[in-house]
């Protein structure tokens, strides 16, 4: 990225064009606050400017305003400015004003060298409906580039499809970074956390698939427990999955929900045909202290199959003077 010498300069040159020179010191928000129609030729002219800084002000100005009549300009500069940095500033203008349209940049950005310009395109395309943006990010994930996969990544943190939470599945499950399978697992609980609908269903189920791999259980536990609403029943649910690691995941993020619902679905799994599960949920209620729990923790201490279990809650029950 250029220096910025001769600031004053292209103060001067943007005041000239009826811009406000402060932008330059980032005061973008500001600008964008300003309802003045005068300003928009202006700003389109700027795009056109021989100093990239005044381009790069211009495209960002434009996508603060939300100048959808813009997008078709901020494309070409998007496509083909000679600046790197006017470029990513007009992607993210242009992700804020049609991302529909930055579609066809961002695959052709995928074959270029530069992973940040990859990231601005890709993070354009974020709320672009449809599998053609689907297919780019499904692309950028599966790259041999790690900090293209983090571009992707990030961008799909925000896209609740299940399309998205496929190639973020993918992602967590890749051994090569376990930084990155970190962020998509983070990203996996985003989705997991929005306002319902499909998507969320499928990226909790995503989540507890992915928290069944040792290596993966400690940041899918921590997404899964700060779940709510229809997202806690999907968990709930899990308690009645054949694989017992995934019953387990269930068992531990329910009992850090710490909510009412979590707890009676708790209570189910002392009823588990596995004595690991049983145990787990035993312990659970050991923290809780739930009292719904105190009769049936006191029936597993004197009638459970399993020693181990028995002991477990005999000291559970010790510890809160659960009796019959």
């Amino acid at each position: 990225m250029p220096n910025r010498q001769g600031d004053s300069h292209r103060s001067a040159r943007v005041a000239r064009r009826g811009l406000n020179p402060n932008i330059f010191e980032g005061t973008f928000a500001q600008q964008a606050a300003v309802d003045d129609a005068r300003l928009c030729p202006s700003l389109l002219a700027a795009l056109a400017d021989s100093d990239p800084w005044v381009r790069y002000f211009a495209a960002g100005s434009l996508g603060q305003r939300r100048d959808t009549d813009a997008a078709g300009l901020l494309a070409g500069v998007a496509a083909a400015d000679r600046a790197a940095h006017v470029r990513i500033a007009a992607f993210h203008a242009l992700g804020a004003l049609d991302p529909v349209l930055a579609i066809p940049l961002a695959e052709r950005a995928l074959s270029e060298s530069d992973d940040d310009m990859v990231g601005a395109a890709l993070a354009a395309i974020a709320g672009a409906p449809g599998s053609r943006a689907d297919i780019v990010f499904d692309q950028a994930v599966r790259s041999a580039s790690i900090p293209r996969r983090r571009g992707a990544i990030d961008a799909l943190a925000s896209r609740p499809t299940a399309a998205a939470v496929d190639s973020l599945a993918w992602a967590a499950r890749i051994p090569d970074s376990p930084a990155v399978a970190a962020v998509a697992v983070h990203a996996l609980s985003s989705i997991a956390s929005a306002v319902g609908g499909d998507a969320c269903k499928t990226a909790v189920s995503a989540l507890l698939d992915v928290g069944t791999d040792p290596g993966r259980r400690g940041e899918a536990i921590d997404g899964l427990s700060r779940l709510h609403g229809e997202a806690m029943e999907v968990v709930a649910d899990a308690l009645r999955d054949p694989r017992t690691p995934a019953r387990l995941l269930a068992v531990e993020a329910l009992a850090r929900m710490r909510h009412p619902r979590a707890s009676a679905a708790l209570l189910t799994a002392l009823e588990d045909g596995d004595a690991d599960v049983r145990a787990a949920a035993v312990a659970s209620f050991g923290l809780l202290g739930t009292p719904a729990a105190r009769l049936p923790v006191v029936e597993i201490s004197e009638t459970d199959p399993d020693a181990m279990v028995r002991r477990k809650a005999a000291l559970v029950c010790a510890r809160h003077g659960w009796t019959r």
